[in-house]
């Protein structure tokens, strides 16, 4: 598994660099260039995330990064995860509100 930002003060930033560094093997890139909101994370395998894309390929990860937008995150929560989310998490994501920039950590 590829890891990113473990030891930086600022981590937003090395997130992104560290990402944009990958390659498309260790990132889990399909090649398309995008995640689609099809796809849906599922069950943890000691402590890893599965990504189950439509086309039925799988990866794995420790973390995923999902940059769906809020709209559909919000219409569409109760569907993407499985298992589902603990209900403070979707509390939370009820409660976002749509400005020009929304940061929201999963763990």
């Amino acid at each position: 598994f590829y890891e990113v930002g473990e030891e930086s003060e600022d981590s937003d930033q090395t997130v992104i660099e560290d990402i944009s560094k990958a390659s498309p093997e260790k990132a889990g890139d399909t090649g398309e260039g995008h995640v689609t909101a099809t796809e849906k994370l599922s069950k943890k395998l000691l402590h890893c995330v599965e990504v189950v894309c439509e086309n039925g390929q799988s990866y794995f990860a420790n973390h995923v990064i999902c940059t769906i937008p809020l709209g559909v995150l919000k219409d569409k929560v109760d569907t993407l995860f499985e298992p589902a989310l603990p209900q403070y998490k979707l509390e939370s994501i009820e409660r976002l509100l749509f400005n020009a920039v929304d940061k929201i950590f999963l763990e």
